[in-house]
C-alpha cells in the first residue's frame, strides 16, 4: 500500500482523531488545520495498529502457602512491564491467610481475592504500579478460570505469538495450580492435562 493510501484509509477510520502508537484512534481530538511539528511525530508506517510480537500471560496461584512467591513474581515482572512489542498480562489470586512464615504475605495492599490486569512497569517493591481489576473470588484450579484468562489475554492484547506461565504447586499428572479457598462444592481443585485440554 502506498503511504498516499495509508493516510487515506486511516483518515477515514479515524477523522479528526489522533493516531498513536497504542491505537489507531486516540481519545484526543486535534482539528485538520491544527498546525503540524513534524520532527514530534514517529513516522506514519510505525503509528498503523498491529499486533504486539508477544503476549506472555502470566497465571499466579497465590492463594495458598506460594501467596508470597506469587506477590513477588508480580513485582519482578514490573521491572520489566509491558512494552510495545510485548504485552504482559497477569491474574493474581491471593490468600486470606496471614501467617508469614507459612508462606503468607500481609503485604501489597493484602487483598485476598482473584485480580487481573496489563503488567505495567514499576519500581517500587512494596507498591504494585499494575492497575488490577478486582473479579472477586476465583478458583485458580478450575480450567474454567483458566480459559478464560487466556480468552481475556488475547482478545484485549493481540499478538503473533503468545506463551502461557502457570505459577504454583506442581502435582505432575495430579495437576497445577491448587486452590485453596475451596470452590463452590467445597473441594481444593488442581488444573490437569485433561482438564486443558477439553
Amino acid at each position: 500500500m502506498s503511504r498516499k493510501s495509508l493516510r487515506k484509509s486511516l483518515r477515514a477510520a479515524c477523522g479528526n482523531h489522533t493516531v498513536d502508537s497504542h491505537s489507531p484512534c486516540s481519545l484526543a481530538t486535534r482539528k485538520k488545520s491544527a498546525p503540524r511539528n513534524a520532527a514530534s511525530i514517529e513516522p506514519l508506517e510505525n503509528r498503523v495498529l498491529l499486533a504486539a510480537d508477544w503476549t506472555v500471560m502470566m497465571y499466579l496461584n497465590g492463594d495458598n502457602d506460594l501467596e508470597t512467591w506469587a506477590t513477588e513474581a508480580l513485582i519482578k515482572l514490573e521491572q520489566v512491564g509491558s512494552t510495545a512489542n510485548v504485552n504482559i498480562t497477569v491474574q493474581l489470586d491471593r490468600s486470606p491467610g496471614s501467617d508469614a512464615s507459612q508462606g503468607y504475605d500481609t503485604g501489597h495492599g493484602d487483598w485476598a481475592d482473584t485480580r487481573r490486569g496489563l503488567v505495567a512497569r514499576g519500581t517500587d517493591p512494596d507498591n504494585y504500579a499494575t492497575p488490577l481489576v478486582s473479579l472477586g473470588e476465583k478458583d485458580m484450579g478450575n480450567p474454567d478460570t483458566l480459559r478464560d484468562f487466556v480468552t481475556w489475554s488475547a482478545t484485549n492484547y493481540p499478538a503473533t505469538h503468545y506463551a502461557l506461565f502457570i505459577k504454583d504447586h506442581g502435582g505432575g499428572l495430579a495437576g497445577i495450580s491448587f486452590d485453596d479457598t475451596p470452590a463452590a462444592d467445597g473441594k481444593q481443585h488442581g488444573i490437569s492435562v485433561a482438564g486443558v485440554s477439553t
